[in-house]
């Protein structure tokens, strides 16, 4: 269940559940895998978009919705330092976004979140924001990439 999805709460609050429930989350196979750090996420992050300046966009949908996709769920993430540096997406992108499926893209999606929370934690005030903010906008509104409800939502869990 939590390879699905995974959860986890503070001593206090698992406290607070009903025992049951409780006893079933405070069980070592039931508590969701480590999550890697934010800074270990961004160096991720960089990595894979150099990788990915490299590679010729008609071989994205192999790299990120192949047979074998790598475990890493950062596609939104280069998306958005795609439209950060250039302003604009390539229309291979929508053909990688069909192949990751609904389902798929949610585990991108929360990366992605994470990664949006590490930026605007780190960017400090002014310009830099702004066109963060601006970004984000495109993604949702313009280029219809992920939906506000569905953003909002995982940004809240």
């Amino acid at each position: 269940m939590q390879q699905q999805t995974p959860h986890s709460w503070s001593t206090n609050t698992r406290d607070c559940f009903p025992p049951p429930l409780a006893e079933f989350f405070g069980q070592p196979q039931n508590q969701p895998p480590a999550k890697e750090s934010k800074q270990q996420l961004k160096v991720a992050i960089e990595e894979e978009h150099r990788k990915v300046l490299a590679m010729n966009p008609d071989d994205w949908p192999a790299h990120f919705a192949g047979a074998q996709p790598n475990n890493q769920h950062f596609f939104l993430c280069l998306l958005w330092k795609q439209l950060l540096e250039t302003e604009r997406i390539n229309p291979a992108a929508y053909s990688v976004i069909e192949r990751i499926g609904a389902r798929g893209l949610g585990s991108h999606l929360r990366t992605f979140c994470d990664f949006l929370v590490y930026e605007f934690a780190n960017s400090g005030k002014g310009q830099h924001v702004n066109k963060c903010i601006d970004v984000l906008n495109e993604m949702v509104w313009s280029y219809n990439i992920v939906t506000i409800e569905r953003l909002v939502l995982c940004l809240a869990l």
